[in-house]
């Protein structure tokens, strides 16, 4: 099973709320997280998520779903999207590998070097558990 190193200062940052290890050690197991390791020191925790819950691949949607565990925040989030004005052309040779092909453009966002980071793991912890190893699905 995939595991999540987290900060528990950027956890706090995302729940809204302070944390602490004994408490998380117990909340956790309640939205189906086991906790594999804590680091006191570096203040860091170590989970174990299932692979059919691709969420928690990042601190945001281990923080969403604390926030709903906790009644901070809960029901499903709503996002709004606009039109991009931007045309993916996709050469009809790439059907017989990616039938299926998605794209999305974010903009004005400023991301920090942990963002970053955490981007790069979803990408990965989606490429093995939902895209079998990019068999199935890749993110680019």
């Amino acid at each position: 099973m995939p595991t999540l190193e987290l900060k528990i200062e950027r956890l706090e940052k995302l729940v809204g709320k302070e944390l602490n290890i004994k408490d998380l050690e117990y909340d956790l197991q309640w939205i189906s997280l086991d906790l594999e390791d804590v680091n006191e020191e570096e203040q860091t925790i170590k989970v174990e998520y299932n692979p059919n819950r691709p969420d928690f691949a990042s601190p945001e949607g281990i923080a969403r779903a604390l926030k709903g565990y906790y009644e901070i925040e809960t029901g499903v989030p709503e996002y709004t999207m606009n039109s991009s004005g931007i045309t993916l052309n996709v050469s009809s040779e790439v059907k017989k590998v990616r039938p299926y092909i998605v794209a999305g453009v974010v903009r004005e966002v400023f991301l920090d070097e942990d963002e970053v980071a955490t981007l790069m793991n979803i990408q990965e912890h989606l490429h093995w558990a939902v895209g079998r190893d990019r068999k199935k699905v890749a993110i680019g």
